[in-house]
């Protein structure tokens, strides 16, 4: 039997049992948890310190993250200083050119406890208002394009430092007279990556295709899932190489997971389904209702009407 001409629609699930796998529990664990990474991801995208929105406005977008970031830098300078006792140059702000000093940890974790409180606050504002809402459609669209803003660009200044290659420059003559055993293993890693620049360079292409990819909408879920591949190998590499930015890529993997999340949660639901695709006329199209409708409540609604009749 030939399947030209032939499109499938899509599983037919019943509305009903959806709502009944709702538990109590799972509906404020949902609103909570998306309110949590809502507040998360929007410090991502607006006041990070690897690459955010306003980096890409010249001159004055590195005004405008100067003063985003005035409060947290002075937050964390004081929690260093005053909690965890940070002495000597760990205790102030230095120009590292990486994201991994200890002040640097010490704002990543200002920024999710900020999340924590933010989301159970709006949780508690939302309950005492009133609101039970059970989706966030339209929150959900806008930051998703931020985060499609926020790593497409990020992915492209990184890439493209790469690509020219700047980023992991070739053997200097000082490296070259150092003993092997007094290198550490950044400037090994970092080395053989600028031993050959070719490799460089097709590493900077890969990040530049998934930042363009991540840019445009109908291929974002292709340059998320290239992106979670690439960034998961950078963390690797930097984990076990002692790379000064090893803060980096987890935190740049949070965006490219969390873009999947919708592929996960549609493979979960159509294998949760009871009735598979029906192949219909390549004329045809599912009705309005496919997907989200009961099967009875189909019925009914295609049944003719007395005054029709």
């Amino acid at each position: 039997m030939t399947t030209e001409g032939v499109i499938f629609a899509p599983p037919v699930c019943d509305q009903a049992s959806r709502q009944s796998s709702w538990t109590p529990l799972g509906r404020v664990a949902f609103r909570v948890a998306f309110r949590i990474a809502f507040l998360y991801f929007l410090f991502f995208g607006f006041i990070s310190r690897n690459g955010n929105l306003f980096d890409l406005i010249p001159v004055v977008g590195g005004w405008i993250n100067n003063a985003l970031l005035w409060l947290p830098d002075h937050a964390s300078l004081w929690i260093g200083q005053h909690v965890f006792h940070l002495t000597g140059l760990a205790a102030n702000w230095q120009p590292t050119g990486s994201g991994d000093s200890g002040l640097n940890w010490i704002e990543y974790g200002l920024f999710v406890v900020i999340a924590l409180f933010g989301g159970l606050l709006w949780s508690l504002v939302a309950a005492l208002c009133g609101n039970r809402r059970t989706e966030y459609a339209t929150l959900y669209a806008w930051l998703r394009f931020l985060l499609r803003l926020t790593c497409g660009g990020f992915m492209l200044i990184y890439g493209y430092s790469k690509v020219l290659p700047l980023q992991m420059a070739p053997l200097s003559i000082g490296i070259l007279n150092e003993p092997v055993g007094n290198m550490s293993p950044m400037t090994m890693l970092w080395g053989l990556i600028g031993l050959h620049p070719l490799y460089e360079i097709i590493c900077g292409l890969a990040e530049v295709i998934r930042g363009i990819l991540i840019l445009f909408r109908r291929t974002a879920q292709l340059g998320a899932l290239v992106s979670a591949f690439v960034m998961t190998n950078v963390l690797l590499f930097n984990m076990f190489f002692d790379a000064r930015s090893s803060s980096s890529p987890p935190i740049s993997c949070l965006p490219a997971f969390f873009w999947l999340c919708p592929i996960w949660a549609h493979s979960s639901a159509s294998s949760g389904c009871t009735n598979p695709p029906q192949p219909q006329p390549s004329g045809s199209h599912p009705p309005p209702g496919a997907g989200i409708t009961s099967p009875s409540a189909s019925l009914k609604s295609r049944s003719p009407s007395p005054s029709s009749s």
